[in-house]
């Protein structure tokens, strides 16, 4: 009985740090991969409404307020 408590323990205590380990890691931005996914769909955006198409196209308020949206969105990401 004394070792499958032993057992036990010493894996919980594996999976804890485990855990510990990825959790503290999730926190450094640009290293976790979902940081560069969401700069580059915010690069994304930004080249979509930077290039619509049309030769006439003027840029309006949702456009204007879309791309400050973007500028404040990857200074967070950063």
């Amino acid at each position: 009985m004394k070792t499958n408590m032993k057992k036990i323990l010493t894996a919980l205590a594996i999976t804890t740090s485990a855990f510990a380990a990825v959790a503290a890691h999730a926190d450094e931005p640009g290293r976790h991969p979902f940081y560069a996914h969401a700069k580059a769909d915010l690069d994304q955006a930004r080249w979509l409404i930077d290039h619509r198409p049309g030769d006439n196209w003027q840029m309006g308020r949702s456009e204007q307020a879309a791309l400050r949206e973007i500028d404040l969105a990857e200074r967070d990401v950063m």
